[in-house]
């Protein structure tokens, strides 16, 4: 090269291919640790805990907390089961039989709050609720309910 001359680039591709494909690129890398904790890392064993991302941190039925052997008391066949996680699950399923037998997977709500229907006749009423996170269900929480119609 001359002195005086500028230097000259050459470009094998368009800039505007080489950007968007860039661009692409860094998308994809920025994936891959969230695909190798999906499908257990790559060979040396599941690393990522299943349920860490579907665990029930909370519930609640018609405003009142769920804990332990506690029952709540309602009049309303329909209540309303209010539930806050740690980390993001997509779907869940809520359901009076314990092995979820007939219950479906739904799409989570935003907002946490599933309308619930009791099953017909007064009593003591077992609601079971699991969310789950890239098809791994987590932990199974109940909620005692007393249905005693009006």
């Amino acid at each position: 090269m001359r002195q005086g001359q500028p230097e000259k680039h050459y470009h094998v591709l368009n800039p505007r291919l080489e950007t968007a494909i860039l661009t692409f690129l860094l998308i994809i890398l920025a994936f891959i640790p969230q695909v190798l904790a999906s499908s257990g890392g790559g060979g040396g064993g599941d690393t990522a805990d299943p349920s860490a991302a579907s665990t029930v941190s909370s519930m609640s039925v018609n405003g009142q907390g769920v804990s332990g052997d506690q029952t709540i008391n309602t009049s309303d066949r329909t209540v309303t089961l209010e539930v806050s996680f740690v980390g993001q699950p997509n779907e869940f399923q809520v359901c009076e039989d314990r092995s979820f037998k007939g219950c479906s997977w739904k799409n989570l709500p935003f907002n946490g709050r599933i309308a619930v229907i009791l099953s017909e006749g007064a009593g003591l009423k077992k609601i079971y609720f699991r969310a789950r996170y890239l098809g791994r269900p987590g932990p199974v929480m109940v909620a005692n309910v007393n249905y005693v119609p009006r």
